[in-house]
């Protein structure tokens, strides 16, 4: 009686390459076609369901984590934009909320823009 010989198991495997780690299925982020994917959903689903995914999932971060953790992330978040944008973003950004409610909630023509 004869045996036969079994496949190495890693002969069966794909090789892998170190170089570049595969790609996530889909388009490519930020293209035109990502773009329609996202429509598509958009129009399958409607703006309601991912209304409640987000507030379903802004929900259960606020029972895991608690309000320090969104006191935290609000505190990076200024400290990031003070750094990139610099303070003059926020008086810019108070001075057009000053303007939309002596205006009854609309935006003046021009209002914000600076020359750059």
């Amino acid at each position: 009686m004869t045996t036969a010989k079994r496949k190495d198991s890693l002969s069966t495997t794909a090789p892998k390459s170190s170089a570049t780690p595969r790609r996530k299925p889909g388009p490519k982020p930020g293209t035109e076609s990502a773009r329609r994917g996202g429509l598509s959903s958009r129009a399958k689903y409607g703006r309601d369901y991912f209304a409640l995914i987000g507030r379903k999932g802004g929900l259960t971060l606020s029972k895991r984590r608690g309000p320090e953790y969104f006191a935290e992330i609000g505190r990076h978040g200024g400290e990031t934009t003070i750094r990139v944008h610099g303070v003059e973003h926020f008086s810019q950004i108070g001075k057009l909320s000053s303007e939309i409610r002596k205006n009854g909630g609309k935006r003046s023509r021009g209002a914000g823009k600076t020359a750059r």
